[in-house]
């Protein structure tokens, strides 16, 4: 129990500026967002239980930790978390209606935790929360066993609890030992710039994206151009050629008839 002690022991917070980008799902009301997920470990939580399917495992509870930094808002010091990475609870005893953290799970779940990699730069990982699944039919909202689990684990005002409802794609986060409901947002990752199909087909066509198809157009469309140039030198020659020959038929029926003379002495017949 001592190493859990100290993975939620308080973390010495930075202050830090507020995530930004797109938001692909938001939970809360018009407050300043408490919690954010990077895409990675949104899709690793929709992955593990199965968000927006209904499968054999997910009409049962799921959950692990949310493993990320935690800040002070550099204008308002208030804690904000931001969650990177998620460790998910293969060992969890569940049922339709709860999620068991039992000994072994938590064993497992530190010892993953402490075999990640390091962050390249700012506070090192942390354990800023933990997420569960309502299944089917059942609300997202903090039951009675939920909350003496925040109490025990993640009592801090910078500790947090997501609760998702995969087939519903319904969730909601909680913050602290009271389990105060806060805003949580999802930051989406950007989207890939794509080559339009009509590009791709198009031999002609020279994109940003696709700079070795216009290495490859540049010279066939100079060597198309010389060739126009070539076709029309040899027929401007041609019609130059035709039009002195028709010129020289011209002069040759209306050349004049040579000058008579009178026949002479000097004149030899036959």
């Amino acid at each position: 129990m001592g190493h859990i002690t100290r993975v939620h022991g308080p973390p010495p917070l930075e202050p830090s500026a507020r995530p930004e980008g797109p938001v692909e799902l938001a939970t809360g009301g018009e407050r300043p967002p408490s919690l954010y997920l990077l895409p990675a470990a949104l899709q690793t939580i929709q992955e593990h239980i199965g968000w927006g399917q209904v499968t054999e495992a997910n009409v049962m509870e799921q959950g692990g930790l949310l493993i990320g930094r935690a800040y002070l808002d550099a204008e308002t010091s208030e804690p904000f978390a931001v969650v990177e990475q998620v460790l998910e609870a293969h060992t969890a005893s569940s049922t339709a209606a709860s999620i068991a953290l039992t000994h072994d799970t938590w064993a497992d779940l530190l010892a993953r935790f402490d075999q990640l990699p390091p962050p390249a730069a700012g506070p090192p990982w942390r354990i800023v929360g933990w997420y569960h699944t309502h299944p089917n039919s059942i609300p997202v909202f903090m039951s009675g066993t939920d909350r003496r689990t925040q109490q025990d684990f993640f009592p801090g005002r910078d500790h947090f609890a997501l609760v998702l409802n995969p087939q519903r794609q319904q969730w909601q986060a909680f913050r602290g030992a009271e389990c105060v409901e806060c805003v949580a947002v999802a930051l989406r990752a950007p989207e890939t710039a794509r080559v339009p199909r009509d590009a791709e087909a198009a031999p002609d066509t020279v994109t940003s994206t696709s700079p070795p198809r216009g290495e490859r157009v540049a010279p066939r469309r100079l060597r198309r151009s010389r060739g126009r140039m070539c076709r029309r030198a040899a027929l401007l020659l041609l019609a130059a050629a035709l039009a002195w020959t028709l010129y020289r038929v011209v002069a040759w029926i209306r050349r004049p008839e040579p000058a008579g003379r009178p026949i002479g002495e000097g004149d030899q017949w036959d």
